[in-house]
């Protein structure tokens, strides 16, 4: 089977595509042959060493966090899971979904709805996920709040938007003004233009400031919180961590950050509304197996609109 892999950190260099057995099954693994690998900014962060205290500096390494596919052969002892089956998956922070087969134990899948397809669902775990655990889990928004998602035309901001938009909370979002249309379509009822020079000056009185780029900081952000705000942002670090230890006890105005928990629970509640047609699903853009530099490429710019995922199997269905 292909595999990616990378024995450094570096840029797109480092990268390679290999022959690779397929994983033996044990007894309580779920082997799942891929059909989408969805592409995120960890991605990049991990090959070029940003997430290092996170992945660690063992090679070789993997990326590719979030997947879709089909089960093809169930350890003895797992139920609830069987060949045929249409699934999505989470990796973890090592990643490996880059890869013709993945080997994942039964926690870390869920069974899709049938009326969902493959390549749509595998935008979900990453983004969806994000979106919905740092608004609602660590950052406890409610009705008639006043949210900042920055960057909400990002694969994580469209759902953040959405999500915030179907809480009834108050939504302001920034993108550059190109996307001001696609994002008041979503929801936001509070376009910013982050092109503009020092455009949080001006803006306050924010109960929630999502910063789904991680493009701000804490101390950037403080004085724009209400007492009793929350700032949440994507990327863990020294910085982050000691913020949300020092604000958990001596501030009013708290620090949080965010590493994804798959839980099968938030990821249903995502797909019913993705069924309701609550959630629309960010714009995608599908990169050939052979194609992940340019992928990678692409979402390092930080200017992506939408979602870009992996095609790895267009024949599963």
């Amino acid at each position: 089977m292909k595999k990616l892999v990378f024995n450094s950190f570096g840029g797109n260099e480092v990268l390679e595509l290999t022959e690779s057995t397929i994983p033996q099954v044990k007894q309580n693994d779920v082997l799942v042959k891929v059909a989408y690998a969805g592409v995120n900014p960890l991605d990049w962060k991990t090959r070029n060493g940003e997430m290092k205290m996170v992945s660690g500096k063992k090679f070789p390494k993997t990326l590719g966090t979030e997947f879709s596919g089909i089960v093809t052969e169930v350890g003895k002892n797992v139920s609830g899971f069987k060949p045929g089956d249409r699934v999505v998956g989470s990796m973890g922070m090592h990643g490996g979904a880059f890869s013709e087969f993945v080997l994942k134990s039964p926690k870390d899948l869920v069974i899709l709805p049938k009326e969902l397809d493959l390549k749509s669902a595998s935008v979900a775990v990453v983004c969806g996920l994000t979106a919905y655990q740092c608004l609602v889990k660590k950052g406890k928004i409610a009705q008639d709040k006043k949210v900042l998602i920055n960057g909400a035309a990002g694969g994580v901001g469209t759902f953040a938007v959405q999500i915030t938009n179907i809480l009834s909370a108050d939504c302001w979002g920034t993108s550059s003004s190109e996307n001001h249309d696609y994002i008041k379509k979503l929801g936001c009822q509070h376009p910013i233009d982050y092109n503009v020079e020092d455009w949080l000056h001006a803006l306050e009185g924010f109960d929630l400031i999502f910063d789904a780029v991680s493009k701000l900081t804490f101390q950037q952000a403080k004085s724009k919180l209400n007492k009793g705000g929350i700032y949440v942002n994507t990327l863990p670090g020294p910085g982050i961590f000691f913020q949300q230890i020092y604000t958990s006890v001596f501030s009013s105005k708290k620090a949080k950050t965010y590493l994804l928990k798959f839980d099968p629970q938030d990821l249903q509640w995502l797909f019913n509304k993705m069924l309701e047609k609550k959630i629309i699903l960010p714009e995608i853009s599908v990169f050939p197996f052979e194609q992940i530099a340019d992928a990678l490429e692409l979402s390092e710019t930080q200017k992506v609109k939408g979602k870009l995922i992996i095609e790895i199997d267009s024949q599963l269905i």
